[in-house]
């Protein structure tokens, strides 16, 4: 699937919330910086976020690495590697830290990012904070499933692709190291400390990625 195949895809996803409130520009220009890549300079927020609800989200054939932003701006709290009360400032954290925005998103354009996760899920109450523990290494990444793992790594080709738009390279089963990919995948550096943000991969947590699936995925992928 290509990049645009991908972002196409999550437009979709999000029709039905964005139909609702009309066409206002704001709104408009908010679901544009959902999808946003700058020319696919970095990764937009539908590459790691879908925009349905948490049940709907589940069964999705494409998964990124982060939750569904269904309900995002209703919570109580936000918890994006720190803890934050407004989510304004945690779309510049993950804009800055995960997207590589040098000087984040600009005022205007981030309000009409928060007017746009407003519409997703209105009028369902309030929700707790979401809080996302730290994935453990993957220690054990042997034993897996090869024929399991090739269709799970799907997920991966919103950035992974084989189309020129891709993000980052193909993947190409059984090329890349089977250890590489178990830190990769968890968010972990070659001293097996958990420091994500310096790579340019998001990583998957055990609620988003099994471990199971992960090793089916190192099976299918690694050498």
């Amino acid at each position: 699937m290509s990049m645009r195949g991908f972002l196409l895809f999550s437009f979709l996803a999000a029709v039905a919330a964005f139909s609702a409130v009309g066409g206002d520009d704001a709104l408009g220009r908010g679901r544009q910086i959902y999808a946003d890549t700058q020319d696919f300079e970095y990764p937009s927020c539908a590459h790691c976020h879908a925009t349905v609800s948490p049940e709907q989200a589940q069964r999705l054939t494409l998964r990124g690495p982060g939750g569904t932003l269904y309900g995002s701006a209703r919570r109580e709290g936000w918890r994006n590697r720190k803890s934050y009360k407004e989510i304004g400032t945690a779309l510049q954290y993950c804009a800055k830290t995960w997207q590589r925005r040098k000087k984040g998103i600009r005022g205007d354009d981030l309000k009409a990012l928060v007017a746009y996760l407003e519409t997703l899920g209105a009028g369902e109450g309030k929700l707790p904070a979401r809080r996302v523990k730290r994935p453990k290494p993957l220690k054990d990444y042997g034993g897996g499933d090869a024929a399991k793992g090739k269709p799970l790594v799907v997920w991966c080709s919103g950035c992974h692709g084989d189309a020129d738009d891709s993000l980052s390279f193909k993947l190409i089963p059984g090329k890349k190291r089977k250890d590489v990919l178990a830190r990769k995948l968890r968010g972990y550096d070659t001293k097996r400390r958990f420091k994500p943000e310096q790579g340019t991969m998001s990583y998957y947590t055990q609620d988003r990625l099994s471990d199971e699936e992960a090793r089916d995925i190192i099976a299918y992928l690694g050498r």
